[in-house]
């Protein structure tokens, strides 16, 4: 009950401890490991997440949301081929995920896999052609190939569809200054 409340008000950090004695009183629970794994990401301790996400592949190796979690995680702990490897099979079970399609694309473009990350990134925007954090990516890709006019009109884009969109923002900023614009 707690727990529920504490995550309801978006309390993620302070919802931990609750959460970690029910994964410890219902070790199978699927859904108990998974808000864990996710409260972990959102309190920034994706090195946390990733036993959380791992015990719930154990219970259902095919649950797209944790691979997705656990592909996130490994990525923001440095293991990002290994992450996006994750994310892979989250999309080969569930191709309409927009956030997989984006740490997908942002794992793929870390990894220097430039045209991976475009092409994952364009399936996404299939999609949802206007999603921001998509678009934003798309700029960051299009930036690293060098196409710095192009990139600042994604961030431009997805500006526009999502105003408080800070990564957009500094990635513009910094594409502009870089461009001495």
């Amino acid at each position: 009950e707690r727990a529920k409340r504490l995550l309801a008000d978006r309390q993620f950090a302070e919802a931990i401890p609750t959460l970690d004695a029910a994964s410890a009183a219902s070790p199978n629970s699927l859904y108990i490991h998974y808000l864990l794994g996710e409260c972990y990401l959102k309190a920034n301790r994706p090195k946390d997440a990733v036993p959380a996400f791992q015990i719930v592949l154990k219970i259902d190796p095919r649950y797209p949301p944790a691979l997705i979690g656990l592909g996130e995680s490994l990525a923001e702990t440095g293991r990002v081929e290994e992450g996006a490897e994750h994310l892979r099979a989250s999309l080969s079970l569930d191709d309409g995920n927009i956030r997989a399609h984006g740490l997908y694309a942002q794992a793929l473009r870390r990894l220097g896999r430039l045209d991976d990350a475009l092409a994952a990134c364009h399936r996404g925007l299939a999609l949802r052609p206007s999603d921001p954090d998509l678009t934003n990516e798309l700029g960051a890709i299009l930036e690293k190939q060098g196409r710095s006019s192009e990139a600042v009109e994604m961030y431009r884009r997805a500006l526009a569809a999502s105003p408080a969109l800070h990564a957009a923002r500094l990635n513009a900023a910094v594409a502009l200054f870089l461009s001495g614009r």
